[in-house]
């Protein structure tokens, strides 16, 4: 399995942090002829502020996903994510 990411971090203001990672994951199994590769890129921001203990958070996700495999086969998701992310 390799295994690549690489991220980065962005203080807007005192109150605002952006953030954004891109991966690489490839798999090669040594018991089957079966390969996947995966790319993925995450853009997300979030507040310091806090609601009932909780801070928001927004993410969007974009992900590629190639295999040999027969069946689901190769595949595209994108999707967003809203967290409430706990603050200790």
């Amino acid at each position: 399995m390799t295994d690549y990411s690489l991220g980065l971090v962005w203080v807007v203001t005192p109150t605002l942090c952006t953030r954004a990672s891109v991966g690489y994951v490839r798999e090669r199994p040594k018991s089957q002829s079966g390969r996947n590769a995966t790319r993925l890129g995450r853009l997300g921001t979030d507040r310091a502020f806090t609601l009932l203990g909780f801070s928001p958070q927004v993410v969007f996700v974009d992900e590629v996903r190639k295999t040999n495999a027969q069946l689901p086969g190769d595949s595209t998701r994108n999707r967003g994510e809203l967290r409430f992310l706990r603050q200790f």
